[in-house]
């Protein structure tokens, strides 16, 4: 099995993990096979994917991944969560509201009505 299809089997795992993204474990393999860093990248990216057009809420393991790498600012470059209607969306597809509040597009054109 190569690399990246152990840590896509490892991401698949953390699903059902509630409290944690990955085990102790997990993370002593990852660092012992010097393999951390792709298996950062590659969570962060299924992360902005599972949440990417939904109104979920960004789920405590999911907050405590970004503090871990330091990743927060990067999440808020890559997708946001309107304020109006509470989906997640894409940077490109930020507007804002008469509060000066973040919202999508289609929130702000609605408010402007």
């Amino acid at each position: 099995m190569n690399t990246a299809d152990i840590i896509h089997r490892m991401i698949e795992a953390s699903w059902d993990l509630y409290d944690e993204y990955i085990t102790e474990e997990q993370r002593k393999f990852l660092v012992s096979k010097n393999i951390m860093e792709q298996f950062q990248q590659a969570y962060f990216d299924d992360m902005i994917g599972r949440y990417l057009g939904t109104c979920d809420f960004l789920m405590g393991k999911d907050e405590e991944f970004l503090e871990d790498f330091d990743m927060c600012q990067e999440f808020d470059n890559q997708i946001f969560n309107c304020v109006a209607c509470g989906w997640w969306h894409d940077d490109g597809e930020q507007g804002e509201s008469n509060t000066g509040e973040i919202t999508c597009d289609e929130c702000a054109k609605d408010e402007e009505e």
